[in-house]
Order: C-alpha cells, then sequence, then structure tokens
C-alpha cells in the first residue's frame, strides 16, 4: 500500500493536544514532537515536530511536517525556519529561479519542491529546496500564524513560545 503523501500535507490538520517545550532533549535547543489528525482522526507517524534555540529569543526556530511510522525510517515532508543560525544553500532540484540560490533568513523547504511524484517519494538529503520567506514574521506569533496556513494546521495556536533563556557568557 502507498501512502498519499500529497493527501497528508494539504489535508486540513489539527494538533491532538497543547505541545510542550522539552529543556531536556537537547544541550542547545528545545523541542516538543506533537501528533496530528485529520477529519478527528490520528493518523498514525502524522507529526509536528518543533525545535527552537534556548538562549536566543526568535531566532533558530523550526517547525517540520513528517511522518514516521513505528518501525519506520522518519519522512520529513515540508519544514519552516525561522531566523536560522545557519545559511541554507540550494542544488539544482526544485524550480530553476531557486537554484544554487543561498538564503540567510527565514524560509520554508515546501513539499511539492521537495516530493519526486513519478517515485512517489521524497528527494532524498532532508528536504534539499526551500526558497525565502518575505517578508520575515515579526513575532513567534506571526510564525506561528504563518506555519498553521502552509502546514494547514487550524490550532498551532495551541503552541506556547518558547521559554527563551539568556546565555550568561554570551558576549
Amino acid at each position: 500500500m502507498s501512502i498519499e503523501w500529497n493527501a497528508l500535507v494539504t489535508s486540513f490538520k489539527a494538533l491532538e493536544s497543547r505541545p510542550e517545550w522539552d529543556r531536556d532533549a537537547h544541550p542547545t535547543l528545545l523541542k516538543f514532537l506533537a501528533q496530528l489528525s485529520i477529519g478527528g482522526v490520528v493518523i498514525g507517524g502524522l507529526e509536528l515536530r518543533g525545535a527552537a534555540s534556548k538562549t536566543v529569543e526568535n531566532r533558530n526556530v523550526m517547525f517540520q511536517l513528517e511522518h514516521f511510522p513505528i518501525g519506520k525510517k522518519r519522512t520529513p515532508l515540508f519544514r519552516i525556519e525561522y531566523r536560522p543560525f545557519r545559511t541554507h544553500h540550494n542544488l539544482d532540484f526544485g524550480p530553476p529561479e531557486l537554484h544554487w540560490l543561498e538564503i540567510k533568513g527565514t524560509h520554508d523547504h515546501p513539499f511539492e519542491f521537495n516530493f519526486i511524484e513519478q517515485e512517489n517519494r521524497m528527494r532524498s538529503g532532508n528536504l534539499p529546496v526551500a526558497r525565502p520567506i518575505d517578508p520575515d514574521p515579526n513575532s513567534f506569533e506571526d510564525f506561528l500564524d504563518l506555519c498553521s496556513k502552509r502546514f494547514n494546521i487550524a490550532n498551532m495556536g495551541l503552541i506556547p513560545p518558547p521559554k527563551w533563556q539568556g546565555d550568561l557568557f554570551q558576549v
């Protein structure tokens, strides 16, 4: 049985519960993983992953729609990165205007640019094609709103802002 990848991405979805940022999951990042439902039915393995810098407010925040069924490999479907620390470098995949583009700010890795329809699979390389987001969201709440629209997740407002804690050693 093949997975209807496009349906997972384009369907209207909802978070099954209010995610809580985990401070202990990673040394430098806050993280969460939340189950998603479509039409009130939890879809096994369909999840929203969140990550954010522990120390720098409104920087390096990421949300990723992914499919990770039990006993299988995680498949990233669509990712949005808010003011990441690192620059993203596209290769020669996706729309020609995005080939070799260097993206320094907020950007997304849309499903449609990273899915190979003829082979019913995602491109290898962890969503290698991205496009810049302009204008840049002004706040975490604006970023949530953008993600809600692009991921078709109705209740992303349930996600609390990360509890950023300043780095005492940062100069």
